[in-house]
């Protein structure tokens, strides 16, 4: 028997005296689970997940004629695991709490671009930043609410984590919350 589950998650937040700001974050991920046993599997998953954060502003740099007017920041963090997946309730069951633990390869692109404006000339220009690419050997954890609709389709919600290897204290740092639907194959 395998599992396939595809879950999506998305915020957008403006902010600023005339909601000027932003930040919109946007999260999607698939697994693929294969059972050995009656709640055991073998899981493949994949996340990708982009913040972009958006600001307008109106900061001059000293000593010249050129204002900040703006920058966005763009993160991508791209995630690719492989690991165990333990259900806690049988597949027929109406509700079926899951975890999954496993070793994940985590890639973060990171990028700033700036928007300037020089009030001699008018003229407005952009700088796009250097991106800043990581890549970790991670650890990644996820619980899973599975809600049964038919005896092989459910509604799913899940936390997951993912943090370097053995860095516990981490783990708070980088959580996903996401909703999506599962199918039993």
């Amino acid at each position: 028997m395998a599992e396939l589950s595809v879950e999506y998650f998305y915020s957008k937040q403006r902010y600023g005296l005339n909601q000027e700001n932003s930040t919109t974050t946007t999260t999607h991920s698939a697994s693929w689970a294969w059972y050995l046993f009656n709640s055991t599997a073998i899981e493949i998953n994949y996340s990708e997940r982009e913040q972009i954060n958006g600001q307008n502003e109106q900061r001059a740099l000293s000593g010249s004629t050129v204002t900040i007017t703006g920058y966005t920041n763009r993160i991508t963090n791209t995630v690719y695991g492989l690991g165990i997946k333990q259900a806690f309730a049988a597949r027929g069951s109406r509700f079926i709490p899951s975890l999954s633990l496993g070793y994940a390869k985590q890639f973060v692109y990171d990028r700033t671009d700036y928007s300037f404006s020089d009030s001699n000339s008018g003229a407005s220009f952009n700088l796009i930043g250097d991106p800043e690419k990581t890549r970790d050997d991670s650890v990644f954890g996820t619980f899973s609410l599975k809600i049964g609709i038919t005896q092989r389709i459910s509604l799913s919600g899940s936390v997951r984590t993912v943090f370097p290897a053995f860095d516990f204290d981490r783990a708070k740092d980088f959580v996903q919350y996401t909703v999506g639907i599962s199918v039993y194959l």
